[in-house]
């Protein structure tokens, strides 16, 4: 993503998630988790291949993700910088929260705002081909041979 001539690569790992939840005290998977069960359009995300497709879905229905999320979670504004600062890496990154948070202006929230969601559906257990991944049939509680 290309914030003030300046390219970020915005990417949720285990890392960038423990990040956010040092700094905001919020469980982001049950965040996820909820903002998922209530947005209508998260199908139409998860099953794009074309990354170009998805990028342009998720600056699309940013507004309404983002006021989906708003309103079922306890995410909030002041937790966009934070997650913004986590995707780009972080304390490794060289920025601050507040930083990162300097980058989000009125005129790039909904870009930046697609391009968090983004980070999110590609951090998500998906399958190849943007399909959601396959059962194998293995059941984790049996052991290999029984």
């Amino acid at each position: 993503m290309l914030i003030e001539g300046q390219e970020y690569n915005l990417r949720l790992d285990l890392t960038a998630m423990r990040d956010f939840e040092q700094e905001t005290g919020k469980n982001i998977f049950r965040m996820i988790s909820d903002a998922m069960r209530s947005i209508s359009v998260i199908p139409q995300l998860m099953l794009v291949d074309d990354k170009e497709e998805a990028a342009k879905n998720n600056a699309k229905f940013g507004a309404e993700i983002l006021q989906s999320v708003i309103e079922v979670t306890d995410f909030s504004v002041s937790d966009i910088p934070v997650l913004l600062w986590a995707a780009i890496g972080g304390s490794e990154s060289g920025l601050t929260v507040r930083e990162a948070g300097r980058l989000v202006t009125v005129k790039n929230f909904m870009e930046v705002g697609g391009a968090l969601v983004g980070a999110i559906m590609e951090a998500l257990p998906l399958g190849g081909e943007g399909e959601p991944a396959a059962d194998d049939g293995d059941d984790p509680t049996q052991s290999p041979t029984g």
